[in-house]
Parts: C-alpha cells; sequence; structure tokens
C-alpha cells in the first residue's frame, strides 16, 4: 500500500508540474527521445503492427485473457467488479488527469514527426499541427496496459504477458509520435498503482489461488 500511495502521489506531482510549466515532465529529454524513437525505428515493416497495437487491439487481448484469467477461477461476480473498475479508470480517471494536465501532443508541438493520417498513411511534419486536443500526459493507453500488469502481476502464468504487452502498448505510443517519455512513464506509473489497489482490495485472495 505504501508504494501504491507514492506511486500515485508522484503522478499528481507530474500533473501539477505540467499544467504549471506547459511543457513535457523531462523537457528537452522528452522532446529528443520522442523524435528519436519515433524517426530512427519508423520503417514500413512496422508501421502496420505499431497502428494495430497501439489502436487498441492490445488492449483488448489484454482486456480478453484478464476476464479469461476470472472466468477460469469461476469468479463470475468479481468478473462484473472488474469491468466496473476498469471502464471508470479509463473513461473517468485519465480523462480528469488528461484535462488537468492540459499538454500538446508532440505532433501539436514538434516538427519532423512521422505522423498517421489515416490507416497506414504517413506523412513527416514540417510544421506542428494546430494544438487542438492537449490531452498527452499521462498516456491513457499506458495506464489502462498498467493498470493490467497491477492487477495481475501476482498471477504468475500470466503475468509475464501483461508485462510484454504493456511495454509494447506504451513504445507504440513513442512511435506513432502521440506521446512523449513522460507521457507513457506517468501513465504507466498511475495505472500500475491503480491496479494494484484494487487487486489489494478485491483481487488478491482469489488470483492467488492455486499459485503456490
Amino acid at each position: 500500500m505504501k508504494a501504491v500511495t507514492i506511486l500515485i502521489l508522484l503522478v499528481a506531482a507530474g500533473i501539477a508540474v505540467v499544467s504549471f510549466t506547459g511543457r513535457p515532465l523531462f523537457g528537452p529529454v522528452d522532446t529528443s527521445l520522442t523524435l528519436w524513437v519515433n524517426n530512427a525505428a519508423h520503417c514500413r515493416a512496422l508501421n502496420a503492427p505499431m497502428w494495430a497495437v497501439s489502436h487498441m487491439w492490445m488492449l483488448y487481448i489484454m482486456f480478453a485473457a484478464g476476464i479469461s484469467v476470472l472466468l477460469f477461477r469461476g469468479r463470475y461476480g468479481q468478473l462484473i467488479v472488474f469491468i466496473l473498475i476498469f471502464w471508470f479508470c479509463f473513461h473517468g480517471i485519465t480523462v480528469r488527469m488528461k484535462k488537468a494536465a492540459f499538454l500538446p501532443r508532440p505532433y501539436e508541438a514538434m516538427s519532423g514527426l512521422w505522423y498517421e493520417t489515416g490507416h497506414n498513411q504517413w506523412v513527416r511534419l514540417d510544421r506542428p499541427l494546430e494544438a487542438r486536443r492537449r490531452d498527452s500526459f499521462p498516456s491513457g493507453h499506458a495506464f489502462s496496459a498498467f493498470f493490467f500488469v497491477g492487477v495481475f502481476h501476482r498471477v504468475r502464468r500470466m503475468k509475464w504477458f501483461f508485462w510484454a504487452a504493456a511495454i509494447l502498448i506504451a513504445f507504440s505510443r513513442m512511435y506513432l509520435g502521440v506521446h512523449y517519455l513522460s507521457d507513457v512513464i506517468f501513465g504507466a506509473m498511475a495505472g500500475f498503482a491503480f491496479g494494484a489497489f484494487f487487486e489489494l482490495l478485491q483481487f488478491r485472495s482469489l488470483l492467488l489461488e492455486g499459485e503456490k
């Protein structure tokens, strides 16, 4: 519980700093690393897989895997709780954190990024796009992915799948140029913290069954 509290306090502090400065939390490191990942890793072979990973498909797979864990243990009531908790976190907490930070996306603040204009259609931006969204910090995808890690990190047979899938999703957000490094790190911290908190309150006894 102490570690969860520390993570939540760090995320709150990060949101306050970003909201006050109006800049990525890690400053020039954020912009330089985001530009490097977006440019150095960009290639035709990765475009379609990264698009698929980033546009919810991997989250759907993680969600299905989480449901399967609960169904396998016959915890149908807990399954409903899990779905409601995830829905609340994804559509409630992340939206409010983004509105509080009000940070433009990388493609709204930087030039030279490869940016996807449609399904597997890419252009290299010679100037930033108009800042309309301002919802970069923290990453909602990273939050959701690491929420699953937090909930299921004690399930021995599945935890590595959740970790690998979450890291891949976080990387894909930087690959697409839609988030900074600090966005995905603090989104991951917040997601893991909330997932671990709910696991502690609701799921620990049932998820540890049969794991010893």
